[in-house]
């Protein structure tokens, strides 16, 4: 199995891709060093512009092995203490975010199990919650990350805003099943537009009983798409 090659590309990203391609993985599991780059000049039609690099693939088990062992190590579940800990935590985070940006909002926070819900209430939703959620699922990282980091757990969060994420499930719901008709009427495949993880799922789950219909993510993050089409 090739590990190691030597790539030209009329630039980096162009490499990158061949080498992917040659070593037959992602390229987020590629290391690589330029080896030679021309800089574009006046001359640049006789002589264009291109790279080399030199890549090989990286041997993710001992980091993926690393990674694993630190998540055992982590917290998972919590006693009434730490709860009260995690939802402290978590107002303040979003009191001092929301009173530097001059933000109203009302909260209720609460545990399912191991979960922390937390919605939030506020005439300046659409600000929070941003273009198809982008915004809030923004908040929920650094939410997550920031409990995380201070609890040395492995807490799930669900942050939301005035019921946005049901509606927009809803809103999914109903796009993958009038997909899902449409290929079978026209025998077409649909490609959807790009969505990010948790909404691909909700589709691939809509339609997964469906036996005249299969469904497949394709493409890269954040472009990554659900294609629907006839099985």
């Amino acid at each position: 199995m090739i590990n190691e090659v030597e790539i030209k590309g009329k630039n980096l990203e162009e490499a990158l891709t061949i080498a992917q391609k040659e070593l037959k993985t992602t390229k987020e599991n590629i290391s690589y060093e330029i080896i030679e780059e021309t800089n574009k000049t006046l001359f640049s039609i006789l002589a264009p512009k291109y790279v080399i690099i030199k890549a090989k693939a990286i041997d993710n088990s001992k980091i993926e092995k690393q990674n694993n062992d630190l998540k055992i190590n982590r917290k998972v579940e919590f006693n009434d203490l730490e709860k009260e800990e995690i939802k402290k935590i978590s107002i303040d985070f979003l009191n001092s975010l929301f009173s530097s940006l001059k933000i109203e909002y009302n909260y209720t926070i609460d545990f399912n199990e191991n979960m922390l819900k937390i919605e939030i209430k506020s005439k300046d939703a659409k600000i929070l919650i941003g273009y198809r959620g982008e915004v809030l699922d923004a908040l929920q990282s650094i939410l997550t990350l920031v409990i995380n980091n201070k609890m040395n757990s492995n807490i799930k969060i669900q942050l939301d805003i005035e019921n946005y994420r049901e509606k927009r499930k809803k809103i999914l719901v109903d796009l993958a099943n009038k997909v899902a008709q449409s290929v079978i009427r026209t025998g077409k495949s649909i490609t959807l537009e790009p969505m990010v993880a948790y909404e691909r799922k909700i589709i691939h789950l809509t339609l997964q009983e469906n036996d005249k219909i299969e469904t497949l993510s394709v493409g890269e993050e954040p472009y990554r798409k659900v294609v629907v089409k006839l099985k």
